[in-house]
């Protein structure tokens, strides 16, 4: 009964100060993955330059996400932090946290049961390649090729994969 009480006793001492920082920890880790899935797709990031840089600074705009509970947040967040500076790299760093954890958990499914999560390198590259009929590779995502002009082809055996050619259709150059 003693282990209980000193567990319920380091909760309310230890966590329950930081229930701000605990909530925003488990919005931003929901609010990523919608942004991930809904916001800064593919498709959108073709069409829209912010999307696609969005989606290349990705971690930065989740940690930048803690400014503005750090602006808005009326009182202090726990009794040493009371000034809008202390605020904001407060909820920045439970963004941090957020998007540390998540990767974490990911990766524990991942190898617990096995599974091939598709992980989203986002690899872009320009090229002309002639079994693209002369469009721009603009990205290549495991088996998914986007092209210039919105199309999407997928499939393992893609002909429109020319994995690293220059802007200018130039030889192709090895990874470095």
């Amino acid at each position: 009964m003693e282990t209980l009480t000193q567990f319920t006793s380091f909760i309310m001492e230890s966590i329950f100060p930081h229930w701000p920082g605990v909530f925003f920890i488990f919005l931003i880790t929901i609010l990523a993955q919608t942004l991930k899935t809904r916001v800064f797709t593919k498709e959108l990031a073709l069409k829209y330059k912010f999307i696609f840089w969005g989606r290349r600074i990705y971690p930065v705009v989740l940690l930048l996400l803690g400014i503005f509970p750090g602006l808005l947040w009326p009182g202090e967040v726990y009794p040493s932090i009371d000034t809008a500076i202390e605020k904001i790299f407060y909820f920045m760093g439970c963004s941090g946290i957020s998007i540390l954890g998540f990767n974490i958990f990911k990766q524990w499914v991942k190898k617990k049961y096995d599974l091939d999560i598709e992980e989203d390198p986002d690899e872009t590259i320009l090229g002309v390649g002639e079994e693209t009929s002369g469009k721009t590779i603009i990205t290549v995502s495991g088996d998914t090729v986007c092209l210039a002009g919105g199309e999407v082809r997928e499939g393992k055996d893609n002909p429109a994969k020319v994995p690293f050619a220059s802007i200018k259709g130039e030889e192709e150059k090895p990874r470095g």
